[in-house]
């Protein structure tokens, strides 16, 4: 086992490992099952992970793995992407804000024709209280011939229900 090891390299459980990279546990977990980081396990039973543990902070830029390089990329295209859905997001607003005032215009000339048409069903209701009034009025002014009418009309039905020969001969 000390032949597998160089100088920089260490044999470090999955959260010593997690800490010296600066990742999850998980993550160490990951890269050990994909195989890109090697595995044993020790004599304890639990896994072991061999990383470089040489200083990799003063490193510059170029000098760094390629992972950092291509996660500064995906970076950047998420901070893109989120920008764009951002943008988005305004535009949905300021949509969501002009349908907003088309609504708020319609229902306030929604309430304009509902108080016209009250006023108009309004007048009608009077229009209809005056033409009882006046029919009441014509009722009672012409309730008295209106019963004497009644009363010829039943004496001439009786009339009619005789025969004509005795209506004829007077009897």
């Amino acid at each position: 086992m000390a032949n597998d090891r160089e100088p920089t390299q260490e044999w470090l459980t999955i959260g010593e490992a997690a800490r010296a990279l600066g990742v999850s546990d998980e993550a160490v977990r990951q890269k050990a099952k994909r195989r890109t980081l090697r595995t044993m396990k020790g004599n304890d039973g639990r896994l072991r992970v061999l990383i470089d543990t040489s200083p990799t902070q003063d490193q510059p830029t170029g000098d760094r793995p390629k992972a950092n390089q291509d996660s500064t990329g995906e970076i950047n295209a998420l901070r893109e992407h989120v920008q764009t859905l951002r943008e988005q997001l305004e535009q949905q607003r300021a949509d969501h804000e002009a349908e907003r005032d088309r609504l708020d215009l319609e229902i306030d000339r929604s309430r304009l024709n509902a108080e016209q048409i009250h006023r108009e069903l309004d007048r009608e209701r009077e229009h209809a209280r005056d033409l009882a009034g006046k029919l009441d009025t014509a009722h009672q002014a012409h309730g008295d011939e209106a019963a004497r009418l009644r009363q010829e009309i039943a004496a001439l039905r009786t009339e009619l229900a005789r025969p004509w020969w005795r209506r004829l001969i007077g009897r």
